[in-house]
């Protein structure tokens, strides 16, 4: 219990040190079982394991999730996108949703359109309890990135549409997902913006 102060600012040292280390690894080709377990352990601490004292959550390390998510991206493995997207619907910092989105869009693996299913999912979460624009950008940056591979862009497209009329979000966010609605399928987004506007 004395210990307890101190527990924090080194805890958040070591696991910074943790991420150089990793990065150092994968940036030397280093893509081994080691590795890639530490790296799901540093992205989900706090959210898929939690360590509590007296009831307060002792390792809630967003800034370490964030980095974490982001390094997970150079290893393009379904292991990686399935952690990525646990992470994504999970996690309740808007920083690490998004960082897993980034990751996710540079990632590319979306077999029956569950990565896209996933991150539209955690936006329109996100969207309704905690509306931030850097987080709709990077979900609107991985949905281009997986349009060309996604089978059925009726969720997507939805989830652009949605950003694209939500003054909540700042206006280039709100632009870049209108453009972005265009581009995708002129076809698909007609028909989108019908339904939206009979919702709305």
């Amino acid at each position: 219990s004395t210990r307890t102060p101190t527990l924090f600012p080194y805890t958040t040292l070591f696991r910074s040190v943790a991420l150089q280390y990793l990065q150092s690894a994968l940036d030397d080709g280093n893509t081994s079982d080691a590795v890639i377990y530490a790296l799901d352990k540093l992205a989900g601490e706090g959210i898929n394991n939690q360590s509590r004292t007296n009831g307060r959550l002792i390792n809630n390390f967003p800034d370490i999730r964030r980095e974490a998510c982001l390094l997970m991206a150079k290893v393009p493995t379904e292991h990686s996108k399935n952690t990525l997207i646990s992470i994504a619907i999970a996690d309740n910092e808007p920083m690490v949703i998004a960082a897993a989105c980034k990751a996710l869009g540079e990632i590319g693996i979306n077999e029956n359109d569950e990565t896209v299913e996933a991150i539209a999912f955690a936006n329109r979460r996100n969207q309704v309890l905690n509306p931030t624009s850097s987080l709709a950008l990077e979900v609107l940056n991985a949905f281009e990135a997986l349009a060309d591979s996604t089978e059925n862009k009726k969720t997507m497209i939805d989830a652009i549409a949605r950003i694209s009329v939500d003054y909540r979000y700042v206006t280039p966010v709100r632009q870049r997902a209108y453009k972005l609605l265009k581009s995708i399928s002129p076809s698909n987004s007609d028909d989108s913006k019908k339904k939206h506007n009979q919702k709305s």
